[in-house]
């Protein structure tokens, strides 16, 4: 009789991916990616769409003259959904044609005009 080894190298595969998958879908915190930026027709605020789902969130906003560089953070992130959040940041002066930062990647944002 020959024994393989085989199904439990399979098994073994199986156990693995489980447990890094569920290590990555568990509810977690840090900086959120930022997708877009909606500004209001008065332009003093932002509305930031963000790369989480029922997260909650909160935000800091940091400006100069040629940039706004936004950060948005986040705690119980459904990292199990596919969907996105968004949160409203106050500007001390209008923007103007300054661009918006994201402080996760340190890239610039799409700008969206409301009307």
């Amino acid at each position: 009789m020959r024994l393989t080894t085989r199904p439990v190298l399979g098994l073994t595969a199986v156990l693995s991916l489980a447990i890094f998958v569920g290590v990555g879908c568990s509810a977690g915190s840090g900086r959120a990616d930022v997708i877009d930026v909606l500004v209001s027709p008065n332009d003093l605020q932002l509305f930031a769409t963000v790369d989480t789902c029922g997260a909650d969130l909160s935000g800091t906003v940091d400006e100069d003259d040629e940039a706004v560089t936004i950060e948005v953070s986040f705690a119980n992130d459904d990292l199990s959904s596919d969907c996105a959040d968004g949160l409203t940041l106050d500007l001390q002066d209008p923007l103007g044609d300054r661009i918006v930062i994201d402080q996760y990647d340190f890239q610039p944002v799409e700008i969206r005009r409301g009307r």
